[in-house]
């Protein structure tokens, strides 16, 4: 089992807490996405989100996109200054760009270009970016088909320290819808479906108290909207765990390639506090989350080899519990 960088729906927030999970806000679009689920409308202004770990020297990042623009995929080295990416023409074809950090950090354009897509529909685009010492590459994948491979030879080799490695990446657009996006560091995903699965039962166990009190434990965090403090679970001890049965959502039978486990929470009082998320299937916990005094933090804990069939998925429940 390893981890996933990053794995997206959109249908689990809504606009005003999409900066949880991004850092920066998104706008949530219901209905727009490729099932009629939620997508993102992308803008101008470039979406980036930090890896963990840091030592990411491939990537490849997926998603659907409708009239992609700008720069619908970028990765960025924060040590070194390199960046790649691909590049809307405008004309519905992309080419690579970068940033050579061994030229004095001299921007770059590749030679080739990918062949144009159409306005108005989804098109699944995948892109892979290779940084080494001496080199960049790039690759782009149109609905599973290899358009465009690019490498730009660098001016001198990259001697800083984690210069060869990526650290964040971005996607932009100008009136672009994306849906079912995931970042990954070992091979392509393929045209994928991202679904959204919340608690829907009580589960093993129940410790943390709920409030509103009247509540089912279950109830209170099946939030299908954000509601921060309306209706929440807390615990004042540790070793509180709270397990819930999640809904059935994935057909029985199909291949998942990834889970993400998500949490919001934020910490009551000062004071040194944590979480883990928690899964049945192994059992299977999550490193530390520290919650800060006042602000909610999305915690993703995204898995590869968790489950291996949409029925274990849909048996498995999945919880929170208090670690200091």
């Amino acid at each position: 089992m390893s981890l996933l960088p990053f794995l997206d729906s959109f249908d689990h927030y809504n606009s005003a807490h999409s900066a949880q999970k991004w850092g920066s806000s998104l706008v949530i679009v219901p209905g727009a996405g490729r099932r009629g689920t939620q997508a993102a409308l992308l803008d101008p202004n470039l979406k980036t989100v930090a890896l963990t770990p840091l030592t990411l020297g491939t990537l490849y990042m997926g998603g659907a996109y409708k009239d992609p623009a700008n720069t619908p995929f970028r990765v960025t080295n924060l040590v070194s200054g390199a960046m790649a990416g691909m590049q809307c023409a405008g004309d519905g074809r992309f080419y690579m760009i970068g940033i050579d950090p061994t030229a004095l950090f001299q921007s770059f354009v590749g030679s080739n270009a990918t062949p144009p897509i159409l306005g108005g529909r989804y098109y699944y685009l995948e892109f892979r970016a290779d940084i080494t010492p001496n080199n960049i590459s790039v690759e782009m994948r149109i609905n599973e088909q290899l358009v465009l491979s690019e490498t730009k030879v660098l001016s001198s080799t990259i001697t800083v320290p984690h210069g060869a490695e990526w650290h964040t990446f971005s996607v932009q657009g100008s009136n672009s819808f994306l849906d079912d996006f995931y970042v990954d560091d070992t091979g392509y995903f393929g045209d994928i479906d991202v679904l959204c699965s919340r608690p829907a039962a009580r589960g093993s166990s129940t410790m943390w108290v709920p409030s509103p009190s009247g509540n089912a434990n279950w109830f209170n965090v099946s939030d299908v909207i954000p509601d921060d403090n309306v209706t929440t679970v807390d615990s004042n001890n540790v070793g509180d765990s709270d397990f819930y049965d999640l809904g059935a959502t994935v057909p029985g039978g199909v291949k998942v390639k990834a889970t993400q486990g998500l949490a919001l929470a934020n910490a009551a009082n000062s004071g040194l506090v944590a979480y883990a998320l928690q899964y049945s299937v192994g059992p299977t916990q999550s490193s530390d989350f520290f919650p800060v005094v006042g602000s909610y933090e999305l915690a993703r804990d995204p898995r590869k080899g968790l489950v291996t069939l949409g029925a274990n998925l849909n048996s498995m429940e999945f919880g929170i519990i208090r670690t200091q």
